[in-house]
């Protein structure tokens, strides 16, 4: 029963630093497979430290940090890798990947009473196939996703992203917000709420 138990262990761990080496080192097709997946669930710190930007974007300065309420990205059903290249000489690789795309966004920023045009998820009559381009470079003992293209989304991903920051317009937090910035903060209140009520029917409808 103990060599049992050791035996067990010892799987446990010799998996575990198989898991964590190459997380610690990943292979190009690992890098990108990680974006995709942390797109795909809404995971807006899922970029850190894996992207490299070589040019600000038309719309907004990239970021690491995926800002959904107010940069664009496309809503998904799926998305498959179609065929990889994996690193050359000048330590590069290159994928094509395809996806189900089922609405985009539309707008700029997060409405205010300022600015009551916010950036709006548009649907498709049908789901649509996209195929992009993703490249990646060695960098160090890692390998970057370069200049990748808007986050490419999961439908359900959304759907929870906005409800939790829907819930998290508690009334304790308008008070806050009350105290801090003055009488605006009860119109913005509402005026996000209600924005982000829009953006979850939205989402609820597609067909996707």
């Amino acid at each position: 029963m103990k060599a049992s138990r050791a035996l067990h262990w010892l799987v446990v761990v010799c998996v575990f630093s198989v898991a964590n080496s190459t997380l610690a080192n990943p292979t190009p097709k690992e890098s990108l497979e990680h974006i995709l997946a942390s797109d795909f669930r809404a995971d807006t710190e899922g970029r850190i430290d894996r992207v490299e930007f070589t040019t600000p974007g038309r719309e907004h300065p990239r970021r690491e940090v995926l800002l959904l309420q107010t940069e664009p990205f496309e809503v998904i059903r799926s998305f498959k890798v179609l065929d990889y290249i994996g690193e050359t000489v000048d330590s590069m690789g290159h994928a094509n990947v395809q996806f189900m795309v089922c609405a985009s966004t539309s707008g700029v920023g997060t409405p205010t009473w300022i600015n009551p045009h916010g950036r709006e998820i548009v649907p498709f009559d049908a789901a649509r196939p996209v195929t992009l381009s993703y490249k990646m470079v060695e960098r160090g003992n890692s390998w970057l996703v370069v200049d990748p293209p808007n986050p490419m989304i999961g439908r359900d991903s959304l759907i929870s992203y906005f409800s939790n920051e829907l819930n998290g317009l508690s009334d304790a937090l308008l008070l806050n917000k009350l105290r801090e910035v003055g009488g605006h903060a009860l119109e913005n209140n509402t005026i996000i709420r209600d924005w982000l009520k829009r953006q979850i029917s939205v989402l609820r409808s597609l067909n996707c």
